[in-house]
């Protein structure tokens, strides 16, 4: 957790000391999602909606969860 998110937390697959990959880099867009969407606005919908747009969503690893 980051002092400027210290009320959300956001997990992928990479190591989160490490710089995401250029080509599967979902954690920022995420983060700025969060921060714009801000604490007092989270919603289920709101979080769903957050977790399903691109670049968050990940198809290929949405496809190994069924």
């Amino acid at each position: 957790l980051g002092k400027d998110n210290l009320w959300f937390l956001i997990e992928t697959n990479y190591d989160n000391w490490k710089k995401p990959p250029f080509f599967d880099d979902r954690i920022t867009p995420c983060i700025k999602c969060m921060k714009m969407k801000g604490k007092s606005q989270v919603t289920f919908e709101s979080l769903f909606n957050v977790f399903s747009s691109r670049p968050v969503l990940n198809k290929v690893e949405n496809a190994r969860l069924f």
